[in-house]
């Protein structure tokens, strides 16, 4: 029988530490039990770090700073590296960790034809005042909501 093949995607992942760090590590440690797991997630600027020895695949991607938000989010829809790996492995499923902007990785996996994306949300948003970011909120929720095809949230 066939291991199920797994993409987390994740802003922020070792060498920088977190909760939702530490969810995805654990979670995927435990999967790869019975899984085939890879982590993508953004290389962070001007750090030098030796990638830690896991029972699971970490790749690396682009990242880009959100104007709005001030966050930084892995930037995979610019990342043709990204699409190929996407495209040419295969995956069952498509676990995103990146909140608001889920939606580019689960565009991404629905192009490639993957059946499971799943939209994990970690925190909870207060709703900005400003009408421009709260009109751009919005719409990437809109976004996840159309293209994950289950959606988790945990937070305060």
């Amino acid at each position: 029988m066939r291991r199920l093949k797994i993409l987390h995607v994740v802003d922020d992942f070792y060498p920088l530490y977190g909760g939702v760090t530490t969810v995805v590590d654990q979670l995927c440690e435990s999967l790869s039990n019975i899984a085939d797991v890879t982590v993508a997630s953004i290389s962070p600027k001007n750090k030098t770090f030796t990638e830690l020895k896991r029972n699971y695949k970490i790749i690396r991607c682009k990242g880009y700073i959100n104007k709005l938000t001030g966050d930084m989010h892995a930037n995979i829809s610019s990342d043709k590296n990204f699409k190929n790996f996407i495209n040419n492995e295969d995956f069952d499923i498509v676990h995103c960790h990146m909140t608001m902007t889920n939606f580019i990785p689960l565009i991404a996996a629905k192009r490639a034809k993957i059946k499971k994306r799943i939209c994990h949300s970690h925190e909870s948003r207060v709703m900005p005042k400003n009408i421009l970011k709260k009109y751009f909120i919005k719409l990437m929720i809109y976004l996840c909501n159309k293209y994950a095809t289950l959606k988790i949230a945990c937070g305060i």
